[in-house]
């Protein structure tokens, strides 16, 4: 009996050791307030790790978001045939994003980031001719405190028909990736 009961406590301080030692394979992000799981990219903007598929998309049914925009070629250079947008790189930082948006037309754009209470930390819209625009999200830039780290919220429309959202992870500590 006394066998058994050393077992048992022993089992549990194995569990308990376990579970209070840091486990990298747990995504912090899916433990970050309402804004849940990010698109993991590098500093080009290819995809790293898991991917949020309920982000960067242009309308609710869209299919999964396209890296890679079809394009034509005009006198005025390549344009991409189709409205899209990249989700946001490197993700995690601990400086800035870059969205890559792809206009068919000319159009304005608007892009919004918020915390979990929807204050909105940083705004950048404009006006731009047909072609690719490389929107920079500058944390510390506007009402975006550097001491705020965390899972945010990016909302963007484009041409007044189209709008998204993705989440961008804001980290003093980058995670290891290898």
């Amino acid at each position: 009996m006394q066998h058994i009961k050393l077992i048992i406590i022993g089992t549990m301080l194995a569990l308990l050791l376990v579970r209070c030692g840091s486990d990298n394979s747990v995504d912090p992000t899916m433990l970050s307030g309402e804004y849940r799981g990010i698109t993991y990219t590098n500093d080009e903007g290819d995809i790293i790790g898991p991917v949020d598929e309920s982000d960067w998309r242009l309308y609710w049914d869209d299919p999964l978001f396209n890296t890679k925009s079809e394009t034509y070629k005009t006198g005025l250079g390549v344009l991409p045939y189709h409205f899209s947008i990249k989700p946001a790189y490197p993700n995690p930082s601990n400086g800035i994003f870059t969205l890559e948006i792809s206009l068919p037309i000319a159009c304005y754009w608007i892009v919004v980031v918020t915390d979990t209470d929807e204050n909105v930390l940083f705004n950048r819209s404009d006006f731009n001719m047909a072609g690719y625009v490389d929107c920079e999200i500058i944390p510390g830039e506007q009402d975006w405190n550097l001491s705020n780290h965390g899972v945010f919220r990016v909302h963007y429309w484009i041409d007044s028909s189209y709008s998204g959202y993705g989440d961008i992870w804001y980290t003093k500590e980058l995670p290891n990736f290898e």
